[in-house]
């Protein structure tokens, strides 16, 4: 079983158990944290009914109010879907010249199939974003300098990584990083490699943090690995209710450890800071 020795208040912890117990460890060092803080929660409860209620009652003057804010907020609004349209037809227009340059008959001087799908490139635009692609074709043979296959990437993932290649640029971004980011890695694009670990830095949530950080620990990427370190040991509770909460054993070793050691240092800072 998991000991943990010392006071929570003022950080002193510590802890030894088992690898497999790293959970128990997590709930335990929770449970702490829930006892230590029951007299602040309860004052942050009513402060914050308190701000509800204020907030409520800002509303109904802002309704009472000569329509102003409405007027504001139908303009807003209307910028907000020109905006859209703007972003949808440039976006039509940018699908219609790629498709149009990745099957280049004229001067497209290599095939790479994409799990059955053809696209006709340009050797020098893939050689020159990605060390991968220049070994590739510096590497072959005189049968085969016209034709690539790849099997590991699907389709319409390699034509954002063409996308990003042609125009520096990914259609959607936000939904796309997470599977760019391994293929960016593999074929060594590293301005698309840090493109997509900003992005998925930017969108960490109690039900995504732990698999962020199984990437992180996956594809050594340090920066993302501390960032979602701190989520879960500022967010501890909210990510042990979430859905992914129980695979966290699959968590490596030192990553596990290091949570332990956020988590700690956390409830030490909130110690110090309450009067």
């Amino acid at each position: 079983m998991p000991e943990i020795n010392g006071d929570p208040k003022s950080g002193n912890l510590s802890i030894s158990c088992h690898f497999d117990e790293f959970k128990c460890v997590l709930e335990v060092i929770q449970n702490f944290k829930v006892l230590s803080d029951g007299e602040e929660s309860t004052n942050k409860n009513k402060a914050a009914l308190k701000m509800i209620q204020n907030q409520n009652s800002g509303s109904v003057k802002n309704d009472n109010s000569n329509g102003t804010d409405v007027s504001k907020s139908t303009k807003g609004k209307e910028k907000r879907t020109r905006a859209n349209k703007n972003a949808m037809v440039e976006s039509i227009v940018d699908n219609d010249i790629l498709l149009k340059l990745v099957n280049d008959e004229d001067f497209g001087d290599i095939q790479i199939v994409v799990r059955g799908k053809k696209f006709r490139v340009h050797r020098i635009l893939l050689g020159n974003q990605s060390k991968i692609f220049s070994i590739i074709f510096g590497k072959l043979k005189d049968g085969q300098k016209n034709s690539v296959s790849i099997d590991d990437v699907d389709e319409r993932i390699f034509l954002e990584i063409l996308r990003f290649i042609y125009f520096n640029k990914v259609h959607e971004i936000e939904k796309y990083a997470k599977e760019l980011l391994p293929a960016a890695i593999k074929y060594s694009i590293e301005k698309l490699e840090e493109k997509c670990v900003e992005t998925v830095s930017k969108n960490i949530v109690t039900e995504n943090v732990i698999e962020y950080l199984r990437l992180a620990d996956m594809y050594r990427l340090e920066k993302l690995r501390k960032q979602t370190i701190n989520f879960i040991a500022s967010n501890l509770a909210d990510v042990m209710k979430s859905s992914s909460y129980n695979s966290i054993k699959m968590m490596k070793r030192d990553s596990l450890y290091e949570l332990i050691q956020a988590i700690m240092t956390k409830l030490s800072e909130n110690s110090c800071d309450r009067p």
